[in-house]
């Protein structure tokens, strides 16, 4: 087993709705899958969850937003990407959050050599 770790990032309350948008600069945006969010409530420790699905704005880009949740809480996702094989190795999938207070975040999932890609995300809230 490899571990490649989360990337992890801050969020309040004031950062919602939150949207991702992904993009890339070769042919056409790779597929993703649905997006499973965890919210884990910090108060309680109940967990509860939510499907998202991207919605394409285009051959070359895609949007997905999450919502405010109910309660104050970290939530815990993965961005699942399946490139095609003619993807060029240096041509990854950009993904940009950008907070309701206009914050902004980048970050990339790069094509490997094995067919699905992950990027793994937590939201600690502070």
């Amino acid at each position: 087993m490899i571990n490649t770790g989360f990337r992890k990032y801050d969020i309040e309350s004031n950062d919602f709705p939150i949207t991702i948008t992904a993009s890339t600069d070769a042919d056409k945006l790779p597929d993703l899958a649905p997006v499973a969010f965890l919210f884990q409530d910090v108060s309680s420790g109940a967990v509860t969850s939510q499907e998202e699905t991207f919605q394409k704005g285009g051959a070359k880009e895609a949007k997905l937003t999450i919502k405010k949740p109910e309660m104050t809480c970290n939530i815990v996702f993965a961005i699942q990407v399946r490139f095609p094989a003619s993807n060029p190795t240096d041509k990854p999938l950009k993904l940009e959050f950008l907070s309701n207070d206009n914050q902004k975040a980048k970050d990339e999932i790069p094509p490997e050599n094995i067919p699905i890609v992950f990027g793994n995300y937590v939201m600690h809230s502070r």
